[in-house]
């Protein structure tokens, strides 16, 4: 698994210390990369191409359409249809060492919710996140726009509908926001 993930990433131009490898142990959940010796300060780590960069070649990315929605709803989108491909998915090697049981709190059953956020900071945060996910997942039911003005991966969806559940969307939403800065 390793192996593949580390020869689709040399193929795609990415380049990284000699001094980090990628591994499953030591590290929080599935697969992260560690350094095996000190890195001295300053020193090159990764460089990973734009094209290694799952949706940021994608006319979304280069647009900004992002802003006015949860940043996750694209990449989401772009996880669960390259997901649905299979080994056939030019991405798969990278899909393959995500981990897609990401623990967020909008997963969680409404009554773990409850007890473990009522009256947190996090409360208020996490009911907006549901609301928002919600509009998202209903948009994408009545004709796959979503916030993304009906581009996912770059291509027009006139019209058709996500061919994913809300369950799988809520968990890819977790697993990218998990994975990923959503600070562009």
């Amino acid at each position: 698994k390793v192996l593949a993930y580390e020869s689709w990433m040399r193929s795609r131009g990415v380049t990284w210390n000699d001094a980090v490898s990628t591994t499953d142990i030591g590290v929080v959940a599935g697969y992260g990369c560690v350094a095996s010796r000190t890195i001295k300060k300053g020193v090159e780590i990764f460089r990973v191409p734009r094209n290694a960069c799952l949706g940021a070649t994608s006319q979304v990315a280069d647009t900004g359409d992002e802003v006015t929605t949860d940043s996750q709803l694209h990449l989401a989108n772009l996880v669960l249809d390259e997901r649905a491909k299979g080994e056939a998915s030019e991405w798969a090697p990278m899909l393959n060492m995500l981990e897609y049981n990401a623990p967020c709190p909008w997963l969680w059953p409404e009554a773990q919710r409850q007890a473990y956020l009522k009256g947190t900071e996090l409360e208020p945060v996490v009911k907006l996140k549901l609301e928002r996910l919600e509009q998202e997942w209903r948009s994408l039911e009545k004709g796959g726009k979503g916030g993304n003005k009906g581009k996912r991966g770059g291509k027009k969806n006139a019209g058709t509908e996500c061919s994913h559940s809300r369950e799988l969307y809520l968990e890819a939403c977790a697993m990218v926001l998990s994975h990923v800065n959503p600070w562009f």
